[in-house]
């Protein structure tokens, strides 16, 4: 299979610079093949992408290849999600297959392979190797199971306009588990671990259960757990004279310790084949503390330098009133040869408090003409710049905090010629 398009957007100078300097191109990173060209004023712009694949599909042994690929200029616009460009992406898989049940299991299925990316100037901004698999139990339970392995890799999104760096090397797991879905009550568990070379470390664990009462009715409840650890959290940049090797600009980021806690909770009642109705609510509560404020030592490299430790100061004003006037972080690269300003702005620690639900009523009172009755809901609670979870307030405080209520209605009618 081969796919391939082309794009072309134009507009006024300011127009296309904001869509040229936007997240999915950088443009303006200095460090391209040919910056002035990069940057230079623009009404138009026009790119390539593609999509190939070759594979094996069918017997005991499968296999596939497969490449994608976006030139620096192609954009989407508004015809479709876009998240990037410039990229070169390929990958190959081998997956044998066993369906046939033996007296250890129903269906066997297992993957290895690898991918990698890079980007139209020769930097390899993605390479993992992986492998993965999946059993179905004479019981008809599930498990599988994956591991990846990333080695140091460039990024040049990370700087968010600025230089290519790199990012350590890291390895994850997953495991997920979930019984018999035939039963009245099926049950699931998923976990993952993740660390990198920085000793950066993150988990995860979700369960799911489900209750099916009667063939028309189901419940589900699936809370989660999620604590996420980064070195390289990304805070801001300023002008700075002294960091000539950044060319003239400071990349801050930040250690980031994020703790998630929610709870999915559905309900589906089917009152006849035309109409259903779907219920779903989800508590959720997020934490993220800010620490240990570092930049890159150079481009193109994976060592850090955190400020009052290997250069510079940082001051933290505490918040007098934390709900009106936060925590400030003053940093200073003085040490770094003098004459360095200073960086000064809000402590982006958080928690992060949220209760949203919405129903809908589907009746299709004619053959394809469907008529939706839709609520939504959603609750505004103050943020508060703690950076923990205190589980039993921030529980009480969802049904506390003003809400959103959204009322929607919407008919479809089969013209039917």
């Amino acid at each position: 299979m081969t796919q391939l398009a082309g794009s072309h957007i134009s507009g006024d100078t300011a127009a296309l610079r904001r869509v040229r300097f936007g997240s999915a191109h950088y443009f303006q990173r200095p460090d391209r093949s040919d910056p002035a060209d990069a940057q230079a004023p623009r009404t138009g712009m026009a790119g390539l992408g593609g999509y190939a694949r070759l594979s094996k599909e069918a017997g005991h042994w499968l296999w596939e290849v497969s490449t994608n690929f976006r030139t620096p200029a192609y954009n989407n616009n508004d015809i479709a999600f876009f998240s990037r460009a410039d990229y070169w992406w390929m990958q190959a898989n081998i997956f044998p297959i066993w369906t046939k049940p033996t007296k250890w299991y129903r269906q066997l299925f297992l993957i290895g392979g690898g991918q990698q990316q890079y980007n139209f100037d020769g930097d390899l901004t993605d390479r993992q190797v992986q492998v993965y698999g999946q059993i179905e139990t004479l019981g008809y339970w599930n498990l599988s199971t994956f591991w990846i392995r990333r080695p140091q890799v460039f990024d040049d999104r990370l700087t968010r306009g600025g230089p290519v760096v790199k990012r350590p090397s890291n390895d994850f797991w997953y495991l997920n588990i979930n019984s018999d879905s035939r039963k009245r009550i099926v049950a699931g568990l998923n976990g993952s671990y993740g660390c990198n070379s920085d000793r950066d470390c993150g988990n995860s664990t979700s369960l799911s259960l489900e209750l099916k009462p009667r063939s028309n009715v189901s419940v589900s409840l699936g809370p989660s757990y999620d604590h996420t650890v980064t070195g390289m959290q990304f805070v801001g940049s300023y002008a700075d004279p002294t960091a000539t090797n950044f060319f003239g600009t400071r990349y801050v980021f930040a250690h980031l310790a994020q703790n998630t806690i929610s709870m999915n909770t559905r309900l589906n009642v089917t009152f006849t084949p035309t109409m259903t109705l779907e219920l779903f609510v989800q508590p959720l509560i997020v934490s993220g503390a800010f620490s240990r404020y570092n930049v890159f030592a150079a481009p193109r490299s994976v060592r850090r330098l955190a400020y009052g430790r290997d250069f510079g100061t940082v001051v933290i004003t505490p918040a007098t009133k934390p709900a009106i006037d936060p925590a400030t972080i003053q940093l200073d690269a003085d040490t770094l040869g003098g004459g360095a300003p200073t960086y000064t702005f809000t402590d982006p620690t958080f928690t992060f408090r949220s209760l949203r639900g919405n129903a809908v009523l589907r009746w299709e009172y004619r053959p394809g003409s469907t008529l939706f009755v839709v609520w939504t809901r959603s609750s505004r609670i103050p943020d508060r710049p703690r950076g923990d979870i205190q589980f039993g307030d921030d529980a009480s405080a969802l049904f506390q905090g003003p809400s959103e209520n959204i009322f929607l209605v919407k008919m479809t009618y089969w013209l039917g010629f």
